[in-house]
């Protein structure tokens, strides 16, 4: 049986294949780690799938990303704060740099 078409709203493949395309901007690895060969002690990491990291914000050593570094959590006064300000600033980034390329700008 045929599926109706929606009453109202876009619904057109091009609306879809631009969020499509936004979503996958927006798409990004947020993990902490117990360390590895090039950290030596744990932290918390952003590494997005597409978006390109350039820039102060991205400082990841060894991979394209950001990591924030146990030294640096433990270092704050409040620790769940910093993490949480670490993660929302680079999705923030990422939605930003998604607005763009979803309207064909560059940044």
């Amino acid at each position: 049986m045929p599926r109706p078409a929606p009453a109202s709203g876009p619904s057109t493949s091009t609306s879809r294949s631009k969020w499509g395309r936004r979503r996958a901007a927006c798409a990004a690895t947020t993990a902490s780690s117990p360390g590895d060969e090039g950290h030596a002690e744990p932290y918390l990491y952003v590494g997005p799938w597409s978006a390109p990291v350039t820039g102060e914000l991205w400082n990841a050593e060894g991979f394209s990303g950001a990591e924030l570094s146990y030294a640096e959590l433990v270092a704050a006064p409040d620790q769940a704060a910093a993490a949480k300000d670490f993660l929302e600033t680079h999705r923030d980034a990422l939605v930003q740099y998604a607005d763009h390329d979803s309207k064909g700008e560059t940044t």
